[in-house]
């Protein structure tokens, strides 16, 4: 599980720096999509770790 959030922090780094670096509107949108879905997935793990 902990290398599964990692695994995830990676993706949402990469995608903020879409956000900064990026210039197409469609591939930023996607980027924040990406950020919101992985956080929440983080934070889902990060609670089932704390329930073992």
């Amino acid at each position: 599980m902990t290398m599964m959030i990692e695994h995830h922090k990676g993706a949402i780094a990469m995608a903020k720096t879409e956000l900064r670096q990026g210039k197409h509107a469609g591939a930023k949108r996607m980027a924040q999509d990406i950020i919101d879905a992985q956080q929440a997935e983080i934070d889902e793990m990060k609670g089932l770790l704390k329930q073992a």
